[in-house]
């Protein structure tokens, strides 16, 4: 990673930090992702109300220029896991905070949800952020979270991208399960996991 970076969460921006949700949209506007246009239309579009409704914290990522090289946003949301697919270490660990149901044979627990994951292409390549730094952010994030009130899991979904895939099986997430999506094109999401 070039220089020092500093995370600010949206929910953060008032007044008396200094900082208000105008210098966070300030920053937003400068967001561009041509290779996925859902990540660039999030930040632009929902990430500030959402924040503000508590539904997922978006996290900006900032160079020592106070210019915006990519965001992230988490959540805490259930997820189920089917029993069949989890080696028996995996159960071991899930089975002290999750619930069992027998008939689905499948394990339901509380996780860290890291519900989108974006760099900023609309600065120069020179000042990129690296996918791993970014993700090292959200690993430091949800640590200090987890330091306070506890949890094991993470989880993402991601589009079925061979790219994709390697950078999250890379970083330590394992596949899961696959998710069908509610959309007219009837998408599927891959949902991966990881132990934190």
């Amino acid at each position: 990673m070039k220089g020092e970076c500093t995370v600010f969460s949206i929910s953060k921006f008032t007044t008396t930090s200094g900082l208000g949700i105008a210098d966070a949209q300030k920053l937003i506007e400068t967001f561009r992702c041509p290779i996925n246009p859902n990540v660039e239309k999030f930040l632009l579009q929902n990430a500030v109300d959402f924040s503000k409704k508590k539904q997922s914290i978006t996290h900006l990522v900032c160079n020592d220029q106070a210019e915006l090289l990519g965001y992230f946003s988490l959540a805490v949301k259930p997820i189920v896991f089917p029993a069949k697919r989890m080696s028996n270490t995996s159960k071991r660990k899930i089975e002290r905070i999750g619930r069992y149901d027998l008939k689905t044979d499948s394990y339901t627990i509380s996780a860290y949800l890291l519900a989108q994951l974006g760099k900023n292409y609309g600065i120069e390549p020179s000042k990129r952020i690296d996918g791993d730094d970014l993700l090292g952010w959200v690993f430091a994030i949800v640590r200090d979270v987890q330091a306070k009130v506890g949890g094991v899991v993470m989880f993402l979904e991601c589009e079925n991208n061979e790219q994709l895939k390697k950078f999250y099986e890379t970083n330590g997430f394992s596949y899961f399960d696959t998710r069908r999506t509610n959309n007219t094109e009837g998408n599927e999401l891959l949902q991966y996991y990881r132990f934190i």
